[in-house]
């Protein structure tokens, strides 16, 4: 579905009269590059790696304020020991418990979390081109903002570098 949808937007961009040759290329580069994230990262089947960050932490009973406040230190810890590091590319920049899909513009890249790949947007007993149409909608809609005021002036996006001044804007 995503290939699809990134054929039809290279379509677009070829057809774009707009667009002046050094734009376009930088435009499609752009768009083969866009990468994709769908339902929940790989780490997340990992026991071992999901509970790492909350190494020694120690819940009791009846201790509400206590347990929130050790589960908040070891977040911090564990945003902390990533400082310095370059990002992982199997990180993501959205929680997959977000009902909504986002384009990360640098990462150049569309998150579909596994939340909002439920009831109304993917219904299993639907036909195909329901879901089709539901999900297609948001997944193309997350392209385009690759393109957009933000995602078209991200120094990540190559377009900032070979956007030519005289072309109009989108």
């Amino acid at each position: 579905m995503i290939a699809d949808l990134k054929r039809s937007m290279e379509r677009l961009l070829i057809e774009a009269d707009w667009m002046d040759d050094n734009t376009r290329s930088a435009a499609l580069k752009k768009l083969e590059r866009m990468g994709h994230k769908i339902g929940f990262p790989d780490t997340l089947l990992n026991e071992s790696a999901v509970m790492a960050p909350y190494e020694g932490v120690q819940m009791g009973n009846n201790r509400y304020f206590d347990n929130a406040l050790q589960l908040k230190r070891a977040a911090v810890r564990d945003v902390l020991s990533r400082l310095r590091k370059p990002p992982s590319k199997d990180e993501w920049a959205s929680p997959v418990i977000a009902v909504d899909a986002f384009h990360y513009f640098t990462g150049n890249e569309i998150i579909f979390p596994a939340a909002i790949l439920q009831f109304p947007m993917f219904v299993p007993e639907a036909p195909f081109y329901v879901n089709y149409a539901a999900i297609g909608l948001g997944i193309g809609h997350e392209i385009t903002h690759g393109y957009d005021d933000l995602g078209s002036y991200t120094p990540s996006s190559w377009l900032a570098l070979l956007l030519n001044p005289k072309s109009p804007s989108m």
